[in-house]
């Protein structure tokens, strides 16, 4: 059996799992400003989301914990019903074998009577963004301060230590001088018993990684409560809602938890626990990834040249970019595509040399350093339509050379079909009706007539 001993400090939650603490820090201010119901309420609720999946790692069928039973409990474990079929494809592993241990794991906790949440805090405006200087997050910034939602930025964070956070801290001060924004940073080392190695786990696969978005969301509440604002705005983009069919037949999300139909949930839940003072939306919600990349750098270039949306301490790299993982590849492909130089954001290598064909996924490229939207195949049409692009610009390169052998002829035989894809704009779902019209007529503005 996996014991799970959890307590309130002066400052958040620690959790103790193996000997070892995993924390959630806020400053005091922050912290001391929620009732003790909210805290006892997170407490339950962040120990349970953020370690219930460690019997899958540890192949172990029990876990115990030393709080009282999560009032979420149930919502919460749909997030793994809806990433057990991803992982399990990435493990090779039979879906409903895992499925049904899943089904079969027993839960036990202090108190089987749930501790209710008792929020306090209204009259709130604005909103907190999930800040990571990706792409989502720099267009959800720009939207937000050309509509006039006043915004705060929370970027939450592991070990001081890492090459990201080191990276991060730079841009993140020379951002808040340029636009006289306040970030927050919140500790979050939660997020390593998502990560095996991290807790010298059996499993070579981050099964809780699916939790994240909900878990930084929750995490928000103490931040929303102190500042008092109305929205928690995530960057769920429109791929997030792609799935496919894995071996055995199952409907698979890269990333469930950052579908609209998982964020349509999250969002009552939200509403539900704050007496529906906070709710939860997309601004990116209607867009493709490379619209994304072509409204940011051609309508919001000031905040467009922080962007950094790698991993660069996976392949123990000092840059902004590693550049030998899919993400690198991707994103350099849809600067190219929309003709910004890559070197803007800091990229040192040309991509499109011979030496990186491998980590395109259209060139059915294997590489250890991919991530799910490359692997699963489900971003090929949209690397379709960006070398198409790129052609178009006149780039050059290993991989245009490629492209144009391989893909030309259908890349141009699908262009309407393509265009309409990845430069369209779809019906938001979590869009707030006050906000909807203004928010889609930038996009309109910026991707219309562009051929």
């Amino acid at each position: 059996m996996i014991n799970i001993n959890s307590k309130i400090t002066k400052n958040g939650i620690k959790i103790k799992f193996n000997k070892k603490n995993y924390e959630l820090n806020y400053s005091k201010s922050i912290w001391s400003g929620l009732n003790n119901e909210m805290k006892g309420f997170l407490l339950d609720n962040i120990s349970f989301l953020s370690t219930f999946h460690l019997p899958l790692f540890f192949d172990d069928d029990s876990i115990k914990y030393n709080t009282s039973e999560p009032l979420l409990k149930n919502f919460f474990k749909e997030i793994v019903l809806g990433d057990i079929p991803n992982f399990s494809d990435i493990e090779k592993k039979d879906t409903s074998e895992i499925i049904k241990k899943y089904y079969n794991m027993e839960f036990y906790f202090e108190n089987i009577e749930a501790k209710l949440p008792k929020w306090e805090a209204s009259g709130l405006d604005g909103a907190s963004i999930n800040f990571t200087f990706g792409k989502e997050s720099l267009l959800t910034f720009g939207v937000c301060r050309e509509i006039g939602i006043e915004t705060e930025l929370t970027y939450f964070h592991g070990s001081r230590e890492e090459t990201e956070f080191k990276l991060k801290k730079i841009l993140a001060t020379n951002f808040k001088k340029k636009f006289n924004q306040k970030i927050n940073f919140v500790k979050n080392t939660l997020e390593y018993l998502n990560i095996a190695e991290k807790i010298d786990a059996k499993s070579n696969t981050n099964w809780g990684y699916g939790n994240q978005l909900t878990e930084y969301t929750l995490a928000s509440l103490p931040l929303i409560n102190h500042n008092l604002k109305k929205f928690i705005l995530l960057g769920n983009e429109k791929s997030c809602n792609n799935y496919y069919f894995n071996q055995n037949g199952y409907k698979t999300y890269p990333v469930f938890d950052q579908s609209v139909k998982f964020m349509v949930d999250l969002n009552n839940i939200i509403r539900l626990i704050t007496n529906e003072n906070v709710s939860v939306f997309s601004i990116v919600e209607p867009l493709n990834e490379i619209a994304i990349m072509k409204i940011l750098h051609n309508r919001y270039p000031d905040v467009a040249k922080f962007q950094f949306s790698c991993f660069p301490d996976n392949i123990n790299s000092s840059d902004r970019w590693c550049h030998y993982c899919t993400k690198c590849a991707r994103i350099y492909l849809f600067f190219k595509a929309i003709g910004i130089d890559p070197k803007l954001v800091g990229f040192k290598k040309d991509l499109f040399s011979k030496n990186f064909m491998n980590n395109f996924s259209i060139f059915n490229g294997k590489t250890e350093n991919a991530v799910v939207y490359d692997y699963s195949g489900l971003g090929r049409d949209e690397q379709l339509f960006a070398f198409y692009l790129a052609y178009r610009n006149g780039q050059k390169g290993k991989a245009i050379e490629l492209f144009k052998k391989r893909y030309l002829n259908e890349a141009k035989q699908r262009e309407d079909e393509l265009i309409n894809e990845f430069f369209g704009i779809f019906e938001p779902k979590t869009i707030p009706k006050e906000y909807k019209s203004n928010i889609l007529s930038i996009y309109k503005e910026e991707l219309e007539n562009l051929f």
